[in-house]
């Protein structure tokens, strides 16, 4: 699956230059089968969209990633992130692939989209592009009496943490951070630049900037799920 980093940067610097002179102008989810490696457009909420049904879940996903035989794939992200689990499958189901993965951060990598982006063998970021991640969150809409609804509440909690402590192996496990070093990060909600990412060990390598107009339709999503800090530079 290892292939030189060198040749990586190389595919990886070509790539961007290509899609510089076109913009961000892909928009939504789509998986290119080419004869020499298959693409995977992330462009996209992970998960389904309860009203507008927009978004890609992991079973869809699981379907058109089992038919991809080429030993390369170039993944490409730009997503606000969205629901957990069907991030942490499609998560699995791109590591588990035999092929060489490379994985273009074009513009966010945000909540559950930040661990689909480590599941490429590289990580390569726009120069202009956010990696962000934050502790994972739950509802429970609960009626009973007092005891259920500790006991259901317990439950959720547990499951919270239980994926929290995944999470957070997958994030040390690319960075070589501590434990508590990544969960002081969740705990704050962090925006990363890519020289940033690349401090922290969560990306290889920085590629040139892109056009950022396909991240513009993501800002209302992320202001309605409650994040905090959103960089100005990208409102």
């Amino acid at each position: 699956r290892h292939r030189g980093k060198e040749t990586a940067r190389i595919r990886a610097q070509s790539r961007f230059n290509f899609l510089l002179n076109r913009g961000c102008a892909m928009k939504w989810y789509e998986i290119k089968n080419k004869a020499d490696k298959a693409e995977i457009w992330l462009y996209e909420m992970i998960g389904k969209d309860f009203f507008t049904e927009d978004g890609i879940t992991s079973k869809e996903f699981q379907k058109e990633i089992s038919a991809i035989n080429q030993k390369q794939i170039d993944l490409h992200i730009n997503s606000p992130g969205g629901s957990v689990m069907d991030g942490i499958g499609i998560y699995n189901l791109i590591k588990n692939h035999p092929a060489h993965v490379t994985t273009f951060i074009d513009g966010w990598a945000a909540s559950i989209a930040s661990i689909i982006a480590l599941a490429g063998d590289e990580v390569v970021m726009a120069e202009n592009g956010s990696f962000m991640i934050h502790n994972p969150e739950g509802t429970a809409i609960l009626r009973g009496d007092a005891d259920f609804i500790e006991t259901e509440s317990q439950k959720v909690t547990a499951a919270l943490r239980q994926i929290t402590d995944s999470m957070i192996g997958t994030y040390m496990a690319k960075s070589g951070k501590t434990d508590p070093e990544i969960r002081e990060l969740l705990k704050k909600e962090t925006w990363m630049t890519a020289k940033q990412a690349k401090e922290f060990g969560f990306i290889d390598e920085i590629a040139e900037e892109m056009d950022m107009a396909a991240c513009a339709k993501f800002i209302p999503i992320m202001a309605k799920a409650g994040f905090k800090h959103i960089p100005e530079t990208i409102t």
